[in-house]
């Protein structure tokens, strides 16, 4: 099966399968800019070109080699050419999956160029990433008229189709909000709330560890942590970033969290150590 759309994009369902979604740059920036991006946040648009309204794009560039921000009369680029990423050995025999976000500039003549790694999930999964996207090819952005080099993002998702030792959880919609919610957990189990920031994958032998940074909300504060668990247990899950509902399984060390379960919707948990 194959299924291809812009944003957000496509699975490829192999074995193991790679897809990828690029979305124009909104909410996030590079860890550093490169020398002659604009600086500030990136106020994005959609693919279809919708941005800010009227006048010239915030953060116009000084001159032509510097990259402008979709929207405001500045089209979005086009993919033409865009390969599936493959799996890295690693994260193959582990079984392991994940999102990387990358930021990149499309240039004028719709050449990848300046790619950073915006989330890393590791396993080698970055550089599988990196080495597809270099591969793409584009139609340029227009400004006026005429083609412009400009910023955008690009999700990467590293898939498993079926089972397999690796679980991955995603929060719900609904978590998003403020206080988050949670239909269907039982929250009388779960009185805790961890939100879950950046999560890696770390090669272990002929398995693997997920390590996450969080922050734990109960009791009437927020306490930052920094937990891990074994691919070799079959509690241990990949945890999209997000929030949800947990418990301690032993004071302050073991944490227990659930979410709803990729693919499949149903609510499962997954064991974490407090490091």
């Amino acid at each position: 099966m194959l299924r291809k759309v812009f944003w957000p994009l496509s699975c490829i369902a192999l074995l193991l399968l790679a897809t990828r979604a690029p979305a124009f740059a909104q909410e996030t920036s590079p860890p550093t800019p490169p020398p002659n991006a604009q600086s500030g946040s990136d106020a994005g648009a959609s693919p279809s070109g919708a941005g800010s309204a009227g006048g010239q794009p915030a953060g116009a560039p000084d001159n032509g080699t510097k990259p402008w921000r979709v929207g405001g009369g500045v089209s979005a680029p086009k993919v033409l050419y865009d390969p599936d990423p493959s799996y890295s050995e690693a994260a193959s025999r582990a079984a392991y999956q994940g999102t990387v976000v990358l930021w990149l500039v499309v240039e004028s003549n719709g050449m990848p160029d300046r790619i950073r790694v915006q989330r890393s999930i590791g396993m080698g999964l970055d550089e599988a990433a990196i080495a597809a996207v270099k591969t793409w090819r584009f139609q340029p952005a227009l400004r006026n008229g005429e083609p412009v080099p400009v910023m955008i993002n690009v999700e990467v998702n590293f898939r498993r189709d079926g089972g397999g030792p690796t679980l991955s959880l995603h929060p719900p919609p609904e978590a998003k909000g403020d206080p988050p919610q949670f239909p269907g957990a039982d929250l009388t189990q779960y009185s805790l709330v961890i939100h879950i920031g950046t999560i890696t994958g770390v090669p272990d032998g002929k398995s693997f560890q997920i390590v996450a940074s969080a922050a734990l909300k109960g009791s009437g504060e927020t306490r930052p942590l920094s937990i891990a668990c074994s691919g070799k247990k079959k509690e241990c899950a990949f945890l999209d970033s997000g929030t949800y509902p947990a418990r301690w399984l032993s004071p302050n060390h073991q944490l227990e969290i659930i979410g709803k379960r990729f693919p499949g919707n149903s609510w499962e948990k997954a064991e974490f150590t407090v490091k």
